[in-house]
């Protein structure tokens, strides 16, 4: 059988889904994470590679020769909102925009009856 969204065999979606499920629980163990990332007060461990993998701007920022690509800690200060960086982690682990959606609508809610 094949999967209609990405024209693949069904076991390369479920190997995907899978390795994406396994490593969002790693990271969520602090397992083999090998960079924390940090915006406002909290604090993010991650894995360099799904970052990298996900993202032009991670994957240019941990193998460019930056001071970041040396550094355990990347630090976005309040340049970046904590609740923003966690859904894009959400998202890089996930592939999934659910929680992305539904942040969106909740604030959307909160604006109209403020």
């Amino acid at each position: 059988m094949v999967d209609s969204k990405c024209n693949c065999p069904n076991y390369y979606t479920s190997h995907a889904d899978s390795l994406l499920t396994q490593l969002n629980l790693l990271r969520n163990r602090r397992v083999f994470t090998d960079v924390v990332l940090r915006a406002g007060h909290r604090a993010f461990p991650c894995h360099r590679a799904v970052l990298a993998s996900c993202s032009r701007y991670f994957e240019a920022m941990f193998s460019g020769g930056l001071k970041e690509s040396r550094d355990a800690e990347v630090n976005f200060h309040d340049s970046l909102h904590p609740e923003v960086l966690e859904l894009l982690l959400d998202y890089a682990y996930s592939g999934s925009l659910f929680s992305l959606a539904h942040t969106v609508a909740r604030q959307i809610t909160n604006l109209s009856n403020g």
